[in-house]
């Protein structure tokens, strides 16, 4: 491309953007104006929740009402409307959050959702006026998730039904649930402009950890929306709810009521979060996203360096770009390899959880040496500095080689 096609083509766009937000801040300018003639008699602040993402849906939604209550909002006086899909990813989730928010439902095809996200972000009219509220969960909110309380129940109506679901599936006892992510269910959303793969996970991964929580007369029940393979367990105490029961308000009456979650780097996790629920993350990634509760433990997976020919440490990871990739060609360039959490691994974390919350998992002078230099290695300003989760203390003791 020649100098004179560059110009051209910078010329293009620019003007190509400068007619696109023209088109967005006329309808932020309608808006702003309506809501300046009815603020002598109400003032309205609007937030947009990521209704489509469940991560987003359950965290915006929280972290808007727990900052209200701690009063790092101010609300006194304020009404606020939220702005969410016809479509979300949780009905059950937006139905019990709109018992305590005011929350409007407007269609937003695909083709849409970019201009939506435009007239809500705090780049528009409407964004940088006095009747916007920003909203926008990142996973480090451990002051919200440590301080304030769970903002939403479920009915009397609604646990009756949620009884009837675990007399359904055979459940009588105490249940863990599992979660492993796949392409199958943003496929099925056509969310296609990323590539997520890094984060995906073999669900056979987690079948010895389902035969231990099954072996200590619990249950296991396996999550999920649109799953690419079916479980295949033939323990009746391993139950694979996603693709025989799921339903949206199992998805929350289930992650409400169980023992604790086992997780991955997907939206689901935040859901058991919200009912402070112990949450265990497994093949994490990136590692400055660890869970929000000091009830909480996570282990990530491995990085594999091509050119050293030997696995990167937290130190190597954290001090580079890679803690920020998002993407997984980002790895491929940077010639990484991603190693999931073997079996073993998954299982020595679960047994962890479990023996935690009953009271008779022991921590040594070791491991707490070794978790005092894990959390040294992040920085006062970074990302999930103070962190109030734990790394896997077997994972540490079994890859003391990533601490140097």
């Amino acid at each position: 491309m020649g100098k004179n096609d560059s110009i051209e083509f910078y010329n293009r766009y620019y003007a190509i953007r400068t007619a696109y937000w023209a088109v967005v801040n006329f309808f932020a300018a309608l808006i702003v104006t309506a809501l300046y003639l009815i603020k002598p008699f109400k003032f309205v602040k609007l937030f947009r929740i990521k209704s489509e993402r469940i991560g987003h849906l359950a965290g915006d939604c929280e972290m808007l009402l727990r900052r209200m209550e701690l009063e790092i909002i101010p609300a006194k006086g304020i009404a606020f409307i939220g702005i969410a899909s016809t479509t979300p990813s949780n009905n059950q989730l937006l139905k019990m959050y709109s018992r305590r928010l005011r929350i409007i439902r407007i269609p937003q095809p695909q083709k849409l959702r970019v201009f939506f996200r435009s007239l809500f972000s705090e780049k528009s009219w409407l964004g940088k006026s006095q009747f916007f509220q920003p909203v926008n969960f990142s996973s480090n909110e451990y002051y919200e998730f440590s301080n304030g309380n769970p903002q939403i129940s479920f009915t009397e109506t609604e646990e009756v039904k949620g009884e009837e679901l675990l007399e359904l599936m055979g459940i009588d006892d105490w249940f863990i649930c599992f979660h492993g992510r796949d392409p199958a269910y943003l496929a099925s959303q056509q969310i296609t402009d990323t590539e997520y793969s890094f984060r995906d996970v073999n669900i056979q991964n987690y079948a010895k950890a389902a035969e231990y929580a099954a072996a200590k007369g619990g249950f296991a029940i396996r999550m999920g929306h649109v799953v690419e393979k079916k479980l295949g367990a033939k323990n009746s105490k391993i139950v694979d709810y996603a693709n025989k029961h799921r339903s949206d308000f199992g998805d929350v009456y289930l992650l409400k009521n169980c023992k604790f979650f086992i997780g991955v780097t997907a939206g689901l996790w935040v859901i058991p979060e919200l009912f402070h629920t112990p949450v265990l993350i497994t093949n994490l990634i990136s590692i400055k996203t660890p869970p929000c509760r000091a009830s909480d433990i996570f282990i990530p997976k491995k990085l594999w360096s091509r050119e050293k020919k030997r696995l990167l440490t937290f130190r190597e990871i954290i001090n580079s770009k890679i803690i920020d990739y998002v993407d997984t060609a980002d790895y491929e360039r940077a010639g990484i390899d991603i190693i999931e959490n073997s079996p073993q691994e998954i299982l020595d974390a679960v047994e962890e959880m479990n023996d935690r919350i009953d009271g008779t998992f022991k921590y040594t002078k070791e491991d707490e040496a070794m978790q005092k230099k894990f959390r040294s290695f992040f920085k006062k300003g970074d990302y999930c500095y103070g962190f109030p989760s734990r790394i896997g203390a077997k994972f540490l003791r079994k890859n003391k080689e990533l601490l140097r």
